[in-house]
């Protein structure tokens, strides 16, 4: 297999992320990416070495991979975020359940 295919190949199995703010469908989007790209990765005919010519197939797959960092990361900051809140509003709800019961 050539590397100009090879790449071609690795690029077609990384899509850009899916338009969303959820991040399990984020996820699970990317699971079957990685699992086609580990698949193509495992390869024995995988190529050793790229040339200058193949830069431009190289800096797509750079972008689309670049574009997946950057929706994970989104999503992960989403989590915490949310996590973050939950955790004030509880201990804030634990705080205000225990001033109820003291003026008992």
């Amino acid at each position: 297999m050539t590397a100009a295919r090879w790449l071609e190949r690795l690029r077609d199995a990384t899509p850009l992320p899916p338009e969303t703010d959820i991040a399990a469908e984020l996820l699970t989007a990317w699971q079957a990416i990685a699992a086609a790209r580990k698949a193509i990765f495992d390869e024995a005919d995988r190529p050793t070495k790229l040339a200058h010519e193949h830069a431009p197939l190289a800096a797509e797959l750079k972008a689309r991979e670049d574009a997946w960092l950057g929706a994970l990361g989104a999503a992960r900051d989403r989590v915490v975020g949310s996590r973050l809140a939950l955790g004030k509003a509880r201990r804030y709800q634990q705080g205000a359940s225990s001033v109820d019961s003291s003026r008992r």
